[in-house]
């Protein structure tokens, strides 16, 4: 059964939508085995209202692009701001992190899509590297998790015009399943 499977990855034959399923169902069956997950750390407080920024220019010109539906505004490039929304990602503020960040890279990943094959193999290594971070970072767990949900978009995206070879899925499944293996939340 195994080398099936790995011959129907290699040659593509599965469903559309398949390749998500089987990302989510490691991402979700990781810990369900108690000896394979780590040790749960603190337990993360509440934000507080404090803790959440106050609006601000950069909050503003998102809002203005989101607004838009989410069209890229002249004078730039969808990939020249992508690194602002990796860090909305792990902002405290639902508004930026699920109301900006999270929808604008539905759109520029999956509905819409605003970033090349390039541009998205990039945004890939970050957003890997984002899924090791630090388990005891205050407020980690935004960037972490949120970052495994646009992984999820490239998924889609790939599924619906490939453009990662093999190995890079590969490396993308690996990257998901120590995540989920790791992650405490």
């Amino acid at each position: 059964a195994r080398t099936r499977r790995r011959i129907a990855f290699r040659e593509r034959s599965f469903d559309d939508g398949s390749m998500l399923k089987l990302v989510c169902a490691v991402l979700l069956a990781a810990c369900t085995h108690p000896t394979t997950c780590p040790p749960p750390v603190a337990p993360v407080t509440s934000v507080a209202t404090d803790d959440v920024p106050s609006p601000d220019d950069q909050l503003k010109k998102w809002q203005a692009i989101h607004a838009t539906k989410d069209q890229v505004p002249a004078g730039t490039t969808a990939a020249q701001l992508v690194p602002e929304l990796v860090a909305y990602l792990g902002s405290v503020d639902p508004a930026r992190r699920d109301g900006i960040a999270f929808e604008v890279f539905v759109s520029w990943i999956v509905k819409d899509p605003k970033l090349s094959a390039d541009e998205l193999k990039g945004l890939i290594a970050t957003l890997e590297g984002n899924l090791a971070g630090p388990l005891d970072a205050r407020d980690g767990v935004y960037l972490r998790s949120f970052s495994a949900l646009v992984l999820s978009l490239v998924v889609k995206r790939d599924l619906d015009q490939p453009f990662l070879d093999d190995a890079a899925r590969r490396k993308l499944l690996d990257a998901a399943v120590a995540y989920a293996g790791r992650e405490t939340d």
